[in-house]
């Protein structure tokens, strides 16, 4: 069991009675002791649902272990944070030492992602632009997507201009935190609605006489709005000048 010698040696006594008479004698004597030490087979910080393997030192049919999991292995696996620590026994000579080490289990974290749109309904042509918010992304990468396909850049903000009605805009992120429960998280998905433009008509009785009615006529919309020369303006779809100047010209 190779014991260690402390304190060990050689020790002589003279022995003197009452007489005065002396004599010596010698002995050996042998003191023995163990240093128990833990190695791990891995980090003993890690996420949840790892582990790390334990092993009591020093190892061998000659000793005994006996942990604090009450497990008698040489060997244990530690799956939840705490101190865990392991009496070693000599068995030859009945010696003990214990070591111990502590564990660290490191809780899992959801990482989610949302977005959000500066408009949901638009007309053809105009800007939108995409937000994505994050939780536990630590350093967060993000690809966008435009109904399914990947666009855009490596950015918390995707705009674009040539939309289409109905269609769908959501990202996908990546995380960078510590013991994610996933990789990565996709956000809600924003369907957009893009109204088409209306096709302007204008049409006049031009040319007219001055002190004659300027007819004027449009089409194509829903609502209209008129300006022209002279400070003409007017809401209706077919408005009149009449008596017209020379200065409604244009």
């Amino acid at each position: 069991s190779n014991p260690v010698s402390a304190n060990g040696g050689n020790y002589q006594v003279v022995v003197t009675n009452s007489f005065g008479c002396t004599d010596a004698e010698s002995i050996s004597v042998l003191v023995n002791s163990i240093t128990a030490s833990i190695t791990s087979g891995g980090p003993t910080t890690f996420c949840d649902g790892g582990s790390v393997v334990l092993n009591a030192q020093p190892s061998g049919a000659g000793y005994s272990y006996s942990w604090s999991t009450s497990e008698v292995t040489a060997g244990i696996t530690a799956t939840t944070s705490g101190s865990y620590s392991v009496v070693v026994t000599d068995n030859a000579t009945g010696c003990t030492s214990t070591a111990s080490v502590p564990v660290t289990v490191i809780p899992l974290v959801t990482p989610l992602v949302s977005i959000n749109a500066s408009s949901t309904t638009v007309c053809a042509g105009n800007n939108v632009t995409f937000t994505a918010t994050s939780v536990n992304g630590g350093t967060p990468s993000y690809q966008w997507k435009l109904n399914g396909n990947n666009v855009g850049v490596n950015s918390a903000s995707y705009a674009n201009n040539a939309l289409n009605d109905q269609d769908v805009v959501e990202v996908v992120m990546t995380t960078t935190a510590q013991c994610p429960s996933a990789p990565t998280a996709t956000s809600n998905a924003i369907t957009i609605t893009v109204n088409p433009l209306p096709t302007a008509t204008a049409s006049s009785n031009s040319p007219v006489c001055a002190g004659f009615a300027l007819n004027l006529s449009a089409g194509g919309g829903a609502s209209y709005s008129w300006t022209g020369p002279a400070g003409f303006t007017s809401n209706i779809q077919n408005p009149t000048r009449s008596n017209a100047l020379p200065t409604y010209s244009g």
